[in-house]
């Protein structure tokens, strides 16, 4: 049933007003937002994950560690080979014995003398030639001259250890009382170190220093020593 509008009730209603409290907004100007009531509290920041060991650091420290374990195997080389180094050079700088050192003095000449040891202080010098074909005398001569000089050679060396050089001069062809070639001492010649240190080797003819030997013997001029 529809039911008459009431007049009355229609009269009294009032529909709401707008809000004419606020000043109107100007054309291209700009207002603040409302805030809320109560002060701005920014979020707090985020927890940073917690960092584990990252693989290039183990990387890293594995790389230092083959290289500490090189060097102290090089250095550990090395040292092995320094002192198999000094212990070969200490064995190779023992002292040389005096006969090779006798030797070694004698190797000046072209056609050195055979040397030999007699005692660990002694040597024993040959030289074996045959006869100067000007005669008996001449041999001698060459013969005297040959036993001086080395003796002057030896004992200008400065040997350590040295007591006692014994010089003899063989001729090969030497003919005996049948008139037959063959070896026979012709020259001896004998210096022991106390000679042998103090003669002046710079002074005088080979002849002449022979002279000064302890022991000198030239064939057909005595008994042999």
């Amino acid at each position: 049933m529809d039911y008459p509008p009431n007049d009355d009730n229609q009269s009294q209603y009032t529909p709401p007003q707008p809000n004419t409290s606020y000043p109107p907004q100007q054309p291209g100007a700009s207002y603040p937002l409302p805030q809320p009531p109560y002060p701005y509290q920014p979020p707090p920041p985020p927890v940073p994950p917690k960092k584990g060991t990252s693989p290039a650091l183990w990387v890293a420290i594995g790389v230092i560690v083959v290289l500490f374990l090189c060097i102290f195997s090089s250095s550990f080389h090395t040292g092995s080979q320094n002192t198999s180094t000094q212990d070969t050079n200490t064995a190779t700088t023992q002292p040389q014995s005096v006969t090779d050192q006798v030797k070694q003095a004698l190797a000046v000449y072209k056609y050195p003398p055979v040397v030999s040891s007699v005692s660990s202080d002694s040597v024993l010098v040959t030289l074996t030639s045959s006869g100067d074909t000007a005669g008996e005398a001449e041999t001698l001569a060459l013969a005297i001259n040959a036993a001086s000089s080395y003796q002057k050679t030896i004992w200008q060396a400065n040997i350590v250890g040295l007591s006692e050089v014994t010089v003899v001069i063989v001729q090969t062809d030497y003919p005996d009382s049948n008139g037959n070639p063959g070896s026979q001492d012709i020259v001896k010649a004998i210096v022991y170190a106390a000679t042998g240190t103090t003669i002046n080797w710079n002074s005088g003819t080979p002849a002449q220093q022979f002279q000064q030997f302890d022991v000198k013997w030239v064939i057909g001029q005595g008994v042999e020593p």
